[in-house]
């Protein structure tokens, strides 16, 4: 027992505390005339003791060098794991930008189009105005001048002054209408494509959706008519650029839909507010998703758009980008057509960067369908 009590001090200290006290016990032991025999068992059993308790102080330091060994390994496999996750998290933000650029780029070429027609009759309406202005004002100088009433109005008839007087106003009123939607289509893409703000901001999704519906012309004037039924909504805390990346894709995954199918379709754009969450509805009346698809619509890089035009993340990191928000994008589809349903919280949900890592793997957005045949919009 006096081995072991001394056996943590320094080795050699508790070596030599336990032969003196070997010593000493064995000294007095023979001099009350034991036998030799009974101190020589203790000195050894004290002597096995010690060695023993060597051995289990030398495995309990093993043990703490590997556990402090593990315990760095486990705070290097922690931190390479920090940084991995950062990666991802960059890397898929970084994917979600790029898909909206890939989005407006797509429609780059039908925006031009919609902004040349306004153009087009602001400058057919400006060119009128120049010369209407430039023929009132040689009656002026006339006038002006002291001519002949008869001179006077012998110019007012050349110039046609009561067309003037009557078309001057409309071609004003023409081309600040086409100003107007000049702007409405550039701020709809400014909305669309400028960065979000590193956190959410209460947003008004109605007004999203109008500028969804502006810069998605492009692709649904030709094939479908849209229409919306936005009801009154509080503002909606989200990042405004995703949220409209989303919407976006739905509804020009809406419009390819009915592009593959005969006649002019529709496409109906709802909001509502459904307690504490926000709705937005995107319905159209395409031939609807094959059942035998509908499980891999969100699955990142499913597609059935030809080579070349779609990479299967559309609905991918829309889902992705819905559920940061801890939302949820549902839909519902029959032969009659497909509706999407977007719901997020009003008071919004937990910063992307929390949650995108338990979404599925890259939850990226893929089309909104998944039938070439039937919705090619996947």
């Amino acid at each position: 027992f006096i081995a072991l009590v001394y056996d943590h001090l320094d080795a050699r200290l508790a070596r030599n505390v336990l032969a003196v006290t070997c010593v000493a016990e064995t000294a007095v032991a023979l001099a009350d005339g034991v036998s030799w025999t009974v101190p020589l068992s203790f000195v050894a059993l004290a002597a096995f003791a010690s060695k023993m308790s060597d051995v289990r102080f030398g495995a309990i330091r093993r043990m703490l060098r590997e556990a402090e060994q593990q315990r760095r390994s486990i705070d290097a496999a922690h931190d390479d794991l920090k940084r991995e996750v950062r990666a991802r998290m960059l890397a898929e933000r970084e994917l979600r930008q790029a898909q909206k650029l890939e989005a407006i780029g797509r429609l780059a070429s039908g925006v031009a189009h919609e902004m040349n027609t306004p153009v087009q009759f602001v400058s057919d309406s400006v060119t009128f105005i120049r010369a209407a202005v430039g023929d009132v004002l040689r009656v002026v100088a006339a006038y002006e001048a002291g001519a002949p009433n008869a001179e006077i109005a012998a110019l007012a008839r050349e110039v046609d002054l009561e067309f003037v007087r009557t078309e001057l106003p409309n071609a004003v009123g023409l081309a600040s209408k086409g100003l107007e939607r000049v702007a409405t289509i550039v701020r709809s893409m400014r909305q669309l494509a400028h960065p979000d703000h590193a956190e959410m901001v209460p947003v008004d999704l109605n007004e999203v959706v109008r500028s969804v519906v502006v810069m998605s012309a492009s692709e649904h004037h030709l094939v479908a008519d849209v229409t919306t039924e936005l009801s009154d909504l509080p503002p909606v805390v989200c990042h405004e650029g995703e949220i409209a990346q989303v919407l976006l894709n739905l509804v020009v995954n809406a419009a390819q839909a009915i592009g593959g199918g005969p006649g002019r379709g529709r496409i109906r754009v709802r909001t509502k507010r459904d307690r504490d969450d926000v709705v937005v509805s995107v319905e159209d009346s395409g031939p609807g998703i094959p059942p035998e698809l509908r499980e891999r619509v969100f699955e990142p890089f499913f597609t059935t758009k030809p080579v070349g035009r779609g990479t299967g993340q559309g609905l991918a990191i829309a889902r992705s980008i819905v559920l940061a928000h801890r939302g949820s994008l549902t839909f519902e589809s029959s032969p009659a057509g497909t509706t999407f349903h977007l719901r997020v919280p009003v008071a919004g949900g937990a910063p992307p960067a929390l949650l995108s890592s338990q979404s599925s793997p890259w939850p990226a957005r893929t089309s909104a369908s998944a039938a070439s045949s039937a919705r090619s919009s996947v």
